[in-house]
């Protein structure tokens, strides 16, 4: 049962801040859009593909899983970039200051760690390299699976200090029923990467 809550969780949630901020409509919308796209969805497709009890396709092979691993971050990471770009260039133009509430602070902080989570997945892809042949490849693997659930969890976090935002207090209110819906969902999105990442790195019988 939770490997479908997890994948209608996520959907639900990306669908509902879409609608809410109707991409397209302003340079802003694509904003909340790309980012719910880029970590509430691809990033934690990418980090289920490998769940035993959360995976769409159980019976892939191991490199198949990979390729779609990748794929998916790959997809993740420029949606990220892309929300990130907007709001920058979105701030600009409204001549508003960057970076003064914990969400935009944690926010960039997020997307720094992001991009150097996807360079260390590129390192597992081509282990050879210079910056990455120091260590070793499980050790790199372990280091990549539970630095991305921190990560993760730091995105859930700015997800959720979103909810504060002006934007979205406008248009959901602020404590209500919306409101604690997708606060939930979020938290519940953060749990289901949480658990999967302990159950395999941490709690693995050897």
């Amino acid at each position: 049962m939770f490997h479908i809550m997890s994948h209608v969780i996520a959907l639900g949630l990306v669908t509902y801040i879409c609608w809410f901020a109707v991409p397209g409509t302003s340079l802003f919308s694509w904003h909340p859009t790309l980012m719910i796209l880029g970590f509430g969805f691809f990033m934690l497709e990418a980090i289920l593909i490998f769940s035993k009890n959360s995976n769409l396709f159980p019976n892939a092979t191991q490199a198949v899983k990979v390729r779609c691993h990748w794929i998916l971050q790959i997809l993740a990471t420029s949606c990220a970039v892309g929300g990130f770009l907007v709001i920058f260039i979105n701030k600009n133009r409204s001549n508003k200051p960057h970076f003064i509430s914990w969400h935009g602070i944690l926010g960039a902080i997020t997307m720094f760690l992001t991009c150097i989570q996807t360079s260390m997945g590129t390192g597992l892809l081509y282990p050879k390299l210079p910056l990455f042949n120091t260590l070793k490849l499980v050790t790199l693997k372990r280091l990549h699976a539970l630095s991305g659930a921190l990560f993760f969890i730091l995105s859930c976090l700015v997800i959720f200090l979103s909810l504060y935002s002006n934007w979205f207090v406008r248009k959901a209110g602020l404590y209500t029923l919306s409101w604690w819906t997708c606060a939930v969902c979020i938290i519940m999105l953060a749990v289901f990467v949480n658990n999967q990442i302990a159950q395999v790195y941490l709690f693995k019988k050897k």
